[in-house]
């Protein structure tokens, strides 16, 4: 699973990107020990019309990030390596950026102290009360990430799942506007524009899937929300880019549980003829009995990475 690419000493906090020539090298690498396969090839297997090889890897995109458009692409069609992108696609229909990557921004920008003090002002002025962080954190035990200090991760979990998902918005709006005042202009530049994806969707190479259209938390939204953005994001790439059927989806923060999987999602996605759901529980598949519950190595996770844990 990849998100940002480009200069790894441009932006050092917040983004985080995995570099070209590290990308080139880790599918290298990665390609010893696996055979990468399509979409295609995995929606085949799991409708068992065909077999995969036992050694499998499928490399994914997620948001739809013009960098990986530019910087990406050039790489796997070099190798001829196929792979599948998930787009966010309000940020194209709408010209409005998600949250988590206006986040991103301001976390490459500033430090998530002076960010956490801006979102208590914010939630001052918006909500007319107090957001008391200390007492919201206390007896939580919160997973960070591999880059996240302490206030960082309290950053994204208020933002991400803590707060009201409209509060949580309006508070990053205002303070993104101080760093960056057009935000149509931070689409164009931050996001693939239709003619990239439409590019993806007629490679023979490459596959697009769904990723909602705002980036919305499954585990904190309610399943009509859910259905909602999915909708959204399924007729942008089906009006929009003129695809026929999308085949996978692959869930914006995904650590759902299996759970949740079957009570939110797979009723949805049975019903747009989703075939395969893509989660961010790290491990091997060792098998397709749970083809809504696929897990996957971030690409700091495996040789090459910046952190791997493991290697083959």
């Amino acid at each position: 699973m990849y998100h940002y690419i480009g200069d790894e000493q441009e932006y050092k906090s917040g983004i985080y990107p995995v570099s070209v020539a590290r990308l080139s090298d880790q599918l290298d690498k990665i390609g010893e020990k696996f055979d990468f396969i399509s979409e295609a090839d995995l929606t085949a297997a799991i409708s068992r019309k065909a077999k995969l090889p036992e050694d499998s890897c499928l490399i994914t995109f997620d948001d739809g990030l013009r960098c990986q458009f530019e910087r990406a692409l050039p790489v796997l069609q070099n190798k001829n390596i196929p792979a599948v992108f998930y787009p966010n696609t309000r940020p194209l229909a709408e010209a409005r950026a998600c949250v988590v990557h206006k986040v991103h921004y301001l976390l490459s920008r500033t430090s998530a102290d002076i960010l956490l003090t801006e979102v208590k002002k914010f939630h001052r002025q918006i909500a007319g009360r107090e957001l008391e962080i200390e007492k919201i954190f206390k007896g939580i035990n919160i997973k960070p990430g591999i880059y996240d200090q302490e206030p960082v991760y309290k950053l994204k979990y208020l933002i991400n799942s803590h707060l009201e998902k409209k509060l949580s918005a309006d508070i990053i709006n205002n303070i993104f506007k101080s760093f960056y005042s057009d935000e149509a202009e931070f689409c164009r530049r931050w996001y693939m524009n239709k003619e990239q994806l439409v590019k993806i969707k007629n490679s023979q190479l490459f596959s697009l899937g769904l990723h909602t259209a705002s980036h919305i938390d499954f585990s904190v939204t309610l399943k009509e929300k859910i259905a909602d953005d999915l909708l959204n994001n399924l007729n942008y790439l089906k009006d929009e880019l003129g695809m026929a059927a999308v085949n996978g989806i692959s869930y914006p923060y995904g650590l759902i549980s299996q759970s949740e999987v079957e009570e939110k999602i797979k009723p949805i996605a049975v019903e747009f003829g989703i075939k395969y759901g893509l989660t961010t529980h790290k491990g091997v598949n060792e098998n397709l009995a749970s083809p809504f519950f696929l897990k996957r190595f971030d690409t700091n996770d495996v040789v090459g990475g910046k952190k791997p844990i493991i290697t083959f």
